[in-house]
This record gives C-alpha cells, sequence and structure tokens, in this order.
C-alpha cells in the first residue's frame, strides 16, 4: 500500500494535468506526486495542435483574452492573472525553447520546434522532479474512504454522506482512492484533468462528467465546439479544398430578437458537407447548443463596398463578370457563385459568359448578395470527434474559480477542458489548460 499512497494524484496527462503536476511538486518539494495517463505517452493531443508547431498561447494584452471566451469568461479572472501568457512564454523558455508572434493573429508559437518536442521536454520535466508518471492506466473511478486513526496506511470504507451531513468533509482523514483496474492508489488531493468529449481516440472521451454527475456535480451539457458547420445549401459542394482569406461570417437568429449574435473575420475552407477553417470554427461555438435557431451570413468581399463592385462592374462592360472579378476569388468559387446566380435568377442573363454591356441592376443585386450577403443555413455541427475542442462539463457554480477545487469535494480539483469554459482559436484554450493547472498546483496542501 505504501507504493500507491501519495499526496498528490493527477488524472490526465494533458497540458493541464502535467502543469498541476509539476507546479504542486515544485511548491512543494516533498510532495510524493503521481500523474496517471490512460494512453501510451502524455501530451498526445498537445503533440497535435496548431497543425504540429504549438500554437501555446496569444501574445495580446491579458486583459484582452476575455473578449476570446465564449464561455463563462468571468470564471478565469484568477486563473489567468495567476499565471498569464508572458509568464506561460517564461515557462517555455525554461524548457529550452524560443518562440515566435505570428503578426498577423498575435499566435505565440514554438520556433523551430514541433510540438511533440514540447511534449517531451515536459515529461522530462516530470521525471526530473520525481514525479511518478504511469501511462496506459485507464482511471474507472474514484471514492472517498477515510483514514484509519493512527495510521496512514489502513484504511475503511466510510463515504460521507452528501445529503445529510454538512459537515461530512471537515475531518482532514478524508482520503481519495483511485481505481485503475487491478490497482489502486490513494491520495490526499486529487486533480482531475481529463479533457472533454473532443478526440476520443486520443483518450479524452468525457467519461468523467458522468463519474461526477452520479456524485452530485452539476454537468452542463457537452458539445462541439471549434468544429466545422454542416449546411443546407448546395452553392459550393462541388469546390471542397477551396479556401478564401479575410472574409466576414456573421451568426443571425431566424426569431429576429437579435439582429447579429456575432461577426468573425478570417479565412474559410469548403467541404463536401459545408464550410471549415478557422473563422467557421469560431462563429461554431456561438451556434452549437441550438445551431438550427441560426443562419449565417457570409460577406466574401468586406474590403469593397456594394458601391464598389456596382461601379467595377459598370466601369468594364466589354468583360464578363468573370474577368471583371477574377482577380478577387480562387477561379472554381467565382464559377460557382455565377452558376449560382443562374440558378436564382429569372432574367435569363448568362452570368457566367454574357458582357457586363447587357447586365440589368437587377442582376447586378443578385450578383452582389451573393458577394456581400450569402445566406448559410446549418443543419448541425460536424460529429464530436470532428471538433477541436469541448463546450461544456463540470458548471463554474461547483468549482471555486481562486483555486480550481470542486466545492463539494475539498482537495478535489478540477482543471483544464473538464471545465464549463471554451474559447476561440488563436492559443487561448491551451493557455487556460495551463493557467487554471498551475492555478490548481499551488491550491493543493
Amino acid at each position: 500500500m505504501n507504493d500507491n499512497v501519495y499526496d498528490l494524484i493527477v488524472v490526465g496527462g494533458g497540458p493541464a494535468g502535467i502543469m498541476t503536476a509539476l507546479t504542486a511538486k515544485e511548491n512543494n518539494p516533498g510532495f510524493k506526486v503521481c500523474l496517471l495517463e490512460s494512453q501510451s505517452s502524455i501530451g498526445k493531443k498537445l503533440s497535435i495542435t496548431g497543425g504540429g508547431r504549438c500554437n501555446f498561447t496569444n501574445s495580446i494584452d491579458i486583459s484582452d483574452f476575455f473578449e476570446h471566451i465564449v464561455r463563462n469568461n468571468k470564471f478565469l479572472y484568477s486563473s489567468l492573472y495567476s499565471f498569464t501568457n508572458n509568464d506561460l512564454i517564461e515557462f517555455i523558455k525554461r524548457l529550452g525553447f524560443n518562440y515566435m508572434v505570428e503578426k498577423k493573429t498575435s499566435k505565440v508559437y514554438l520556433e523551430g520546434k514541433r510540438a511533440v518536442d514540447f511534449s517531451e521536454a515536459l515529461y522530462i520535466r516530470l521525471r526530473k522532479l520525481n514525479i511518478d508518471v504511469f501511462t496506459n492506466r485507464e482511471v474507472e473511478g474514484f471514492d472517498l474512504i477515510m483514514e484509519e486513526k493512527n495510521s496512514g496506511l489502513v484504511f475503511k470504507d466510510n463515504t460521507p454522506d452528501l445529503e445529510n451531513d454538512n459537515n461530512a468533509f471537515n475531518s482532514k482523514h478524508y482520503l481519495y482512492e483511485i481505481t485503475s483496474g487491478s490497482k489502486k492508489y490513494v491520495s490526499r488531493n486529487l486533480v482531475l484533468a481529463t479533457g472533454g468529449k473532443s478526440y476520443p481516440q486520443l483518450g479524452s472521451n468525457g467519461k468523467f462528467f458522468e463519474i461526477l454527475r452520479k456524485k452530485g456535480i452539476e454537468i452542463e451539457k457537452p458539445v462541439q465546439a471549434l468544429s466545422p458547420i454542416l449546411i443546407k445549401e448546395n452553392y459550393f459542394k462541388g469546390i471542397p479544398g477551396v479556401s478564401l482569406q479575410d472574409i466576414c461570417i456573421s451568426a443571425k437568429r431566424l426569431d429576429g430578437k437579435k439582429k447579429c449574435v456575432k461577426s468573425i473575420s478570417g479565412d474559410i475552407v469548403f467541404t463536401h458537407k459545408g464550410i471549415g477553417g478557422p473563422a467557421a470554427l469560431k462563429i461554431s461555438s456561438y451556434i452549437n447548443r441550438n445551431t438550427k435557431e441560426y443562419f449565417l451570413e457570409v460577406d466574401f468581399i468586406p474590403d469593397m463596398s456594394r458601391q464598389e463592385i456596382r461601379d467595377l462592374i459598370l466601369k468594364n462592360r466589354t468583360k464578363t463578370l468573370f474577368g471583371i472579378m477574377k482577380k478577387f476569388f480562387p477561379s472554381n468559387f467565382l464559377k460557382a457563385i455565377l452558376i449560382n446566380c443562374e440558378s436564382v435568377s429569372e432574367s435569363g442573363f448568362g452570368f457566367t459568359v454574357e458582357k457586363a454591356a447587357n447586365i440589368s441592376n437587377y442582376e447586378i443585386e443578385i450578383f452582389i448578395d451573393f458577394l456581400k450577403c450569402c445566406v448559410f443555413s446549418p443543419i448541425s455541427l460536424d460529429k464530436m470527434e470532428r471538433s477541436t475542442i469541448t463546450s461544456g462539463g463540470v458548471s463554474t457554480k461547483e468549482i471555486d474559480s481562486s483555486t480550481m477545487e470542486l466545492k463539494k469535494f475539498p482537495r478535489l480539483f478540477v482543471v483544464g477542458e473538464m471545465i464549463d469554459v471554451d474559447a476561440l482559436t488563436g492559443g487561448f484554450n491551451l493557455q487556460i489548460a495551463f493557467s487554471t493547472g498551475y492555478l490548481a498546483g499551488i491550491s493543493v496542501n
């Protein structure tokens, strides 16, 4: 039993769990710390972030992070200010890495290194601090047990009654027993860092949401976030893989109660069933709970006004619409626009072949509408396995935001993607993982 008794056990070897273990050990050198990971190595999801380049944070001021957090941003004040983006950059540098900032987006990447190198460096740091790291250890659950008086090694089943004993957890003698296969581990402090439901092939299957729900913890429904969007219209389903830069996509409610829920500028890519790319992924996080209650309006050329497009057409009457606009768009996309204009026009004008000299105001408006306010009807978001992160999880009402400790279970902490917070792309979600992990790490006792 001695070998399996710890001061802290962390379940989950992603960035939040790793940061918790490192921080707790550095602040309490005498602590015996253990990290349990279900996969064959730690940091598997971390190793694929940023296309393998690891976009680990963003360089904007930490006070501006909150406008990039979609759900429960105020909950993260203590976390983000306790361990800021600058702190994370310094942490990266101490591990021996340099970094680079992408000017257009302020994304911060590892310089000349891969995300997998980062995961390996974190593992080396864990082992250097004598933190026990056990991989291929799927945790089935945990129980509260009571320490036998006058002995730190003998335990008996005595789970507190949550409903009838309000002081059940006042005793310092309650410990956590964690079950993994035939093995049992015991710890005074327990940190759950098992992630959400996206990327189940990398260990994030959401299993612990149900485990916590059964123990009386409120769980907000986990749904996709930063996900490709499946759309009803067939306008562009023949050009999968074609991408557009610097478009503007807006989410609007069908009931008209709110004119515009959110507008996002950025890049999109057309897929066989809808749209993906950074701008589409971001807007998905604002419509992910009631997708069919929204429509999307896309401005494919926000830098030109309707009047400017009209003037350009009228000044080039000897050219086709394709010839006039081809310098602004990929050919396949522009051809798809023109074909769709022909399908909705009742005038018989040949948008794909006729010269602008023959175009009427009615036909110009159809063309400009497709370019400036093209409407998409979302069917749903793509399946959870294809979403970047999970929205939902352990309700923030259940967690002390100053420590990441569950209010109903002292010395039990929840960090990272398990919490009902999620942010946009750009390094914000990884920063949340490291920050919540750090805060839990300095709070264990």
